[in-house]
């Protein structure tokens, strides 16, 4: 990984080498750096000890305490902290405390008192947490769990619902409008809480990634250009079909300038097309999907050869001398 860069301080004569920590294992040391000495008194001298010898056993230390940290929770770090969550509240107390409100879960720094406070002291607290902040749980994380924590995980990602059998028997002999009664129909009738699992990374359609492009746009631009991106999206999905966004590669992209080539449309009107729907997964590069990973790191629409496709623009020729006379001749002589 990319360590902070050392720097260089003396105590007693001596010059330190001194690398300040990561935040993600800060909470793992006595102090927020870690610094160990050159033995050297000289600048010159300590700069060259520090570069062979010091920072290389400090990056060892930094990465012993990375070794100690926990890989479940860590899978979940990026999602919590972007919600406000210190993870370093899981390796001091081993749990994360949250308020809920009727907007949903908020870190319990910020309620006031009379929020209902709870804490998430297991794994799948954790993914019960991440599912209420509205992520999937990513499928690296999943991955990482086993035996009652995996099982459990998966029983609660599927919708559970009483059988007919048992609704019946709890109707029998009772009054169906007893509000009791229908408080306990209203438990076993509704789906129980639904984990979503899943990496989420490039799974979200085109179609649905362009319209939000258009959404987000609406305000800047002008109906004329409202109706190129849909056009643009139309013909791309006419050609390559509606796939989620992470499906596509740059072969896609061409190949629905050959197919408007084909059609008889024009360089400038493909090079047009193609800009826009371009632009689809520029969107799609700074949206998170729905684990809070990045919907689409990164993409291969760039850089188009696109001179053979299409007719090029035709220049009006010049009116010769007979000409100009003819458009300037009477018509009735």
């Amino acid at each position: 990984m990319a360590y902070p860069i050392h720097t260089l301080q003396k105590k007693k004569g001596k010059y330190y080498a001194c690398v300040q920590l990561p935040d993600a294992v800060r909470h793992l040391h006595s102090e927020p750096r870690i610094r160990i000495s050159t033995g050297e008194c000289d600048l010159r001298h300590a700069e060259l000890v520090a570069r062979d010898t010091s920072v290389p056993e400090i990056h060892r230390r930094i990465d012993i305490l990375f070794d100690r940290l926990d890989p479940v929770v860590e899978g979940l770090r990026d999602i919590l902290e972007s919600k406000g969550f210190a993870v370093s509240e899981w390796y001091q107390e081993r749990r994360i405390t949250f308020a809920i409100r009727p907007s949903g879960f908020i870190p319990a720094k910020y309620a006031k008192k009379y929020d209902v406070t709870d804490h998430a002291k297991d794994y799948i607290g954790l993914c019960y947490l991440i599912s209420q902040l509205g992520f999937a749980i990513p499928k690296s994380v999943v991955e990482l769990l086993n035996g009652d924590d995996a099982k459990r995980l998966h029983e609660l990602s599927q919708h559970q619902t009483a059988s007919p059998e048992a609704i019946t028997v709890l109707l029998k002999g009772h009054d169906v409008l007893d509000p009791e009664v229908q408080k306990a129909l209203h438990f076993v009738v509704d789906p129980s809480p639904v984990l979503s699992l899943g990496d989420g990374c490039g799974d979200q359609l085109y179609s649905s990634l362009a319209e939000e492009l258009i959404e987000k746009k609406k305000n800047k631009d002008s109906k004329d250009v409202q109706g190129k991106r849909r056009n643009s999206a139309a013909m791309f999905i006419k050609v390559n079909g509606d796939k989620p966004i992470g499906e596509y590669d740059k072969l896609h992209m061409i190949e629905m300038a050959r197919f408007m080539d084909e059609e008889g449309k024009g360089n400038a009107t493909i090079k047009n097309y193609v800009s826009y729907t371009k632009q689809v997964f520029d969107h799609a590069e700074t949206v998170r999907g729905p684990n809070g990973s990045p919907l689409l790191p990164s993409h291969p629409m760039h850089e188009f050869r696109l001179a053979e496709y299409g007719k090029k623009a035709q220049s009006y020729l010049p009116l010769n001398k007979d000409d100009l006379l003819r458009l300037g001749a009477d018509p009735d002589n």
